[in-house]
């Protein structure tokens, strides 16, 4: 069994502009960063007997008014994937993977008041992924397909999403350190 809570936050490192050279707004939601000051915190427990595990992630951002008073919403994520992990010639570790991914985010809020109407929402989405791990460098992607979803009050919908990552072991080796599927 492994868990652990470690937390983060992130600081306005850009310039955000409030319109574009015609007069013509952008949409914050196309820009990079928010422009504030937010924390974000993690929460993951991983169980397994022998070869067979689940693992549980969750994150909570709370976000903060950026120079402008507009405040995006406080979103949540958690996922639940289950595992099987195959060993190959004792050098590569294989975990498929599958499960579901929850999302959801309250409305953005302008001059600390006015809840912005097409924000906001949840998604439900089916996961299905793949982790290997070969020596100190672990790879791995996930495919996930939405369920049910209602974004921006039904103004928005999301698509399919492809997830990849790549991590170093910058510790060096270690018999007993595993990584978040237990590899």
């Amino acid at each position: 069994m492994k868990n652990g809570i470690p937390s983060d936050s992130t600081f306005p490192t850009i310039t955000r502009r409030k319109d574009c050279s015609g007069g013509n707004s952008h949409s914050p939601n196309f820009q990079l960063g928010s422009g504030s000051t937010d924390f974000l915190f993690n929460a993951a427990y991983d169980i397994r007997l022998m070869d067979l595990g689940v693992n549980l992630n969750t994150s909570y951002k709370l976000n903060t008014e950026n120079q402008y008073d507009y405040r995006y919403g406080n979103k949540f994520t958690g996922n639940l994937l289950a595992y099987y992990k195959f060993n190959i010639k004792q050098k590569i570790r294989v975990a498929p993977n599958a499960g579901l991914l929850y999302e959801t985010q309250h409305q953005d809020v302008l001059y600390l008041k006015y809840e912005v109407y097409q924000s906001g929402g949840h998604l439900l989405s089916n996961v299905l992924g793949v982790e290997v791990n070969i020596g100190q460098v672990s790879f791995g992607a996930n495919y996930q397909m939405p369920v049910s979803q209602s974004l921006a009050n039904n103004r928005a919908w999301a698509g399919n999403r492809l997830m990849t990552h790549v991590s170093f072991n910058l510790k060096g080796k270690k018999k007993e350190e595993e990584s978040l599927f237990g590899m």
